[in-house]
């Protein structure tokens, strides 16, 4: 397990800064502070009015019952993590994953998908930081292509067909959950359902999938990274509870699939 707690937060900075595009030599800022642009409004769901946390003394038992079969243990069998290489765009590549492992989730066959065609629509060819807003709201409204459609690292917007826009019409979102406290990205976790995380303290963003319990009372969450599988785990890492809060935002894809399966639930 590639563990991020306090004893390794360092390291992971020195990697980012490490990132930063040449020449200009600043310190890697992949997600902005300043206020994200306006996104539909009916597109935003609380995920207070999803779901109920369940306690953490059921927490344990709850893992248990899965036997093993969580979405990070799916994901890991069946897909690649996200390269991003030098680029600033893991607000991009965070929503893509979790479109992907959303769909893994599923029923559907692996498939990676592109995070550059959506910067590359998005900031309209800059190589800058973003909003995972920005990118949810173009997965709601356009989608985004298979990843083997368009080139690695490429954002130039001159690259899109009419063809890869179908594709990606394909790969769409209807909304999604925003998770307010840790309980919740928890219980989006425990319920299979992966997440876009914004971490302050990292300038990163990254998709979570697992819930993790660490020791008696101690708990994490393992996330798929955008820095390819030479990082950490085979491009994945567990972030302890003082790492994990999204205090950038907490963002859960939403499909048609998983409306349906509540008001099924629901009678």
């Amino acid at each position: 397990m590639y563990l991020i707690n306090d004893a390794t937060e360092s390291r992971e900075l020195d990697f980012l800064d490490q990132l930063a595009p040449e020449p200009v030599g600043n310190p890697y800022a992949g997600l902005l502070l300043t206020p994200p642009p306006p996104c539909e409004p009916a597109l935003i769901i609380p995920a207070r009015e999803l779901i109920t946390p369940p306690p953490r003394s059921e927490w344990k038992d709850r893992l248990a019952a899965l036997r093993g079969n969580t979405l990070g243990a799916l994901s890991r069998r069946s897909l690649p993590v996200h390269d991003q290489g030098r680029r600033l765009n893991c607000w991009a590549h965070g929503a893509a994953r979790a479109l992907e492992n959303l769909r893994l989730r599923e029923g559907n066959p692996p498939l990676l998908l592109s995070g550059e065609y959506i910067s590359a629509i998005v900031t309209g060819g800059r190589d800058r930081g973003g909003w995972p807003e920005e990118a949810l709201q173009h997965l709601a409204t356009t989608g985004t292509c298979a990843q083997n459609l368009w080139p690695l690292y490429n954002i130039n917007p001159r690259t899109r067909t009419p063809q890869i826009d179908e594709n990606a019409q394909r790969h769409r979102i209807v909304a999604w959950a925003v998770a307010e406290s840790f309980d919740e990205q928890a219980a989006f976790a425990l319920m299979g359902i992966p997440g876009e995380i914004g971490l302050l303290w990292w300038r990163h963003a990254v998709c979570q999938t697992d819930l993790v319990e660490l020791g008696p009372n101690e708990w994490g969450l393992e996330i798929d990274n955008s820095h390819g599988p030479s990082y950490g785990d085979n491009g994945r890492a567990v972030l302890d509870e003082k790492h994990a809060p999204a205090d950038l935002g907490s963002f859960f894809p939403l499909s048609s699939t998983f409306f349906h399966d509540m008001a099924r639930a629901h009678g």
